[in-house]
């Protein structure tokens, strides 16, 4: 539902990289960032990287004012260079932050929402646009907003800096009429490619091989392919109620354990259950992309770093949920007290002074693993001061978020992602399979069989 309200001036300025330059110099000559040595590892492959889109997608209840969500859109964007980069074409490939300003794609009013959060996730080329793409779907009850990042310049932190700048501003403009924001920190720019080292100097040689067991893939089970076309299906969506959700979060508090651990768990016993007669290998690999830097929502612009956690389990081992659990989040500890992510993308910029070496790592897919479990947060914490509560529902202006979904990348030759979206007081789950790996209905099973363990802890 759209209203456009009174005149006002919703002009903003296009974008922050003047700014950057001004302040810190950080561009060369050509007005160009360089890019990390984790931003090169998903670029390398142009396949690749033109699949690794994030997204999340929001569906609202309530009156919109198009031209202040427009202007509070582009406020909080310019605020994020990256978002406005794309890949230069020149041997030596960096990244080009434009100048042009964002803007919201507006489609045409619809009468429901219903079937659109489970829309194809459509590719992003850097070589030809920026990493971002904002969509508004207008329908009868408010409004459904669909944010695509491009996994090579966002590391997730970004996308919900993003999110809670806009609707922040947004709120503002309605109640205010004007906004207020915190000075733009370009610093960590500079830092992209600085990762925190473990808490000692030096790693053993035997603590360096568990490392290594963690990060590199090893006999990993893998699906057979079915004789059809790798394709990215869309996403299957499952959402926990209120009650299912406020229930859930209880018992993991009471036992110690977070949304993460549990996700990552059940996606090792549900895989196992679904496709043991399948499975080719002898380990089953998770990789759970893990936070091992300080929160980069206290700051802005985004900093793209990412840690990486790739766990193992001995195929056909005890599918004991609670036991599961307890290993997972075992590794989960030492992974972050040791910042073996961060060894990991150490190891990736090593590799790039050996080049024949880094291409054989890339070739023989040593970092693929089983299957992937992502735990996108709330999206609405890193502003909730801002956001107001109605009856349980984040309030912006005269909008009601009815619920989040997030859908994480599906990368080459993985052939199942799953992902974990909370909301102030709603959990949901999509699951996003690879149609060349995993049937219509095998991608069924395993997300009835997903959401059963989730559950299960509250017994």
């Amino acid at each position: 539902m759209l209203s456009s309200g009174q005149e006002m001036d919703v002009s903003v300025p296009c974008s922050g990289a003047n700014e950057v330059q001004k302040r810190l110099g950080v561009f060369d000559d050509e007005g160009c960032l360089p890019l990390t040595p984790f931003e090169r590892y998903l670029v390398r492959d142009s396949a690749l990287a033109a699949s690794l889109v994030i997204r999340v997608a929001m569906n609202f209840r309530g009156e919109c004012h198009r031209e202040l969500l427009t202007k509070a859109y582009r406020i909080a964007a310019s605020r994020q260079p990256m978002f406005h980069a794309t890949l230069t074409k020149a041997s030596d490939v960096k990244w080009q932050v434009s100048e042009c300003c964002l803007d919201l794609i507006w489609k045409e009013q619809i009468a429901s929402a219903e079937g659109l959060a489970d829309a194809v996730v459509t590719e992003i080329d850097l070589n030809k646009e920026p990493g971002l793409r904002t969509t508004v779907t207008p329908h009868d009850q408010g409004l459904f907003v669909t944010l695509d990042v491009q996994h090579a310049c966002c590391d997730g932190q970004g996308a919900r800096q993003l999110l809670a700048e806009w609707w922040g501003i947004y709120d503002q403009l309605v109640r205010q009429g004007d906004y207020q924001l915190k000075e733009l920190q370009i610093e960590p720019l500079l830092e992209r490619g600085v990762y925190r080292r473990p808490e000692r100097s030096s790693v053993g040689f035997w603590e360096g091989l568990w490392n290594l067991f963690l990060t590199v893939r090893g006999r990993t089970v893998r699906l057979a392919a079915q004789g059809v076309a790798h394709t990215h299906r869309r996403p299957l969506e499952r959402v926990l109620s209120v009650s299912q959700t406020a229930s859930l979060r209880e018992a993991l508090k009471e036992q110690g354990f977070s949304i993460n651990d549990l996700g990552v768990a059940a996606s090792f016993v549900a895989y196992e259950d679904v496709f043991q007669k399948r499975g080719r290998g002898t380990r089953l690999t998770v990789v759970n992309p893990v936070d091992l830097r300080y929160p980069s929502d206290l700051k802005v612009a985004a900093c793209n770093r990412v840690g990486l956690a790739y766990l193992r389990r001995a195929w056909k081992r005890s599918r004991d949920l609670k036991v599961v659990l307890k290993e997972v989040r075992g590794i989960l500890e030492y992974v972050k007290r040791k910042y073996v992510g961060a060894e990991f993308l150490h190891g990736l910029a090593g590799l790039e002074n050996n080049p024949k070496l880094y291409d054989w790592v890339i070739r023989n897919k040593f970092f693929t693993p089983t299957l992937q479990f992502t735990c996108l947060g709330d999206t609405t914490r890193a502003m909730r001061y801002r956001f107001q509560q109605t009856d349980g529902a984040v309030q912006v202006g005269m909008l009601f978020l009815d619920r989040i979904s997030g859908i994480a990348p599906l990368a080459p030759g993985v052939p199942l992602s799953i992902s974990a979206c909370e909301t102030s007081d709603r959990l949901s789950l999509t699951f996003h399979a690879d149609g060349g790996f995993i049937s219509v209905e095998e991608q069924s099973q395993f997300a009835t069989r997903f959401m059963n363990l989730l559950m299960s802890v509250c017994d």
